[in-house]
């Protein structure tokens, strides 16, 4: 049991939340061999005090703010940072799967849309940070890969198509910058 107590902060704010809670699911699993009931309690309005189960608590938090449009677009207001929150968020949703199996494949597939496939959010994405659409890309492949997620297919190659396209990208910004090519010199000289 988690309890919570304030609407501030949500289960995708940082990788605390899957870390504690979800490792100790994971813990008690492993120790007894078996998936043990998992609830959190919700009094962040204390006239209107709530439980529920792990999975529900995590879903409802990915649809209220993970999935929400407008969540979404106001990350845009905020550049380069709202980039890589959005990378994060992807990778506390794997967190939560990898530690508790509560990402359905139909929640996996709504985030690749949101924040892959989505055509302005991935060339906003390009613009401000491709190292966050690099990131993404490595992590919802990474679901697919540790079999957290069953991807069909077509999703899996055009993930795979985008991340090598990201990666280029990456390899073409770092081969312009002049660091990326320092001059060597010799002790001859």
């Amino acid at each position: 049991m988690k309890i919570e107590d304030t609407a501030e902060q949500d289960e995708f704010d940082s990788s605390d939340w899957y870390a504690f809670h979800g490792g100790f699911i994971t813990a008690v699993a492993e120790e007894s061999g078996s998936e043990p009931a998992s609830y959190v309690g919700d009094s962040s309005d204390p006239d209107n005090v709530d439980v529920y189960t792990n999975e529900q608590k995590v879903r409802k938090a990915m649809r209220a703010r993970v999935l929400n449009p407008e969540w979404l677009d106001s990350m845009e207001d905020h550049g380069y940072k709202g980039a890589g929150d959005l990378s994060s968020t992807v990778d506390v949703v794997l967190g939560w799967d990898a530690t508790t199996g509560v990402v359905s494949d139909g929640l996996w597939e709504a985030v690749t849309e949101q924040y892959a496939f989505d055509e302005e959010r991935r060339e906003w994405l390009r613009d401000v940070n491709p190292w966050a659409l690099d990131s993404i890309t490595d992590t919802l492949l990474e679901a697919v890969e540790r079999g957290l997620w069953d991807a069909d297919d077509e999703t899996a190659e055009r993930l795979r198509d985008l991340n090598l396209q990201v990666e280029g990208d990456l390899e073409s910004k770092a081969g312009d910058s002049p660091a990326a090519t320092p001059e060597v010199s010799s002790d001859d000289d």
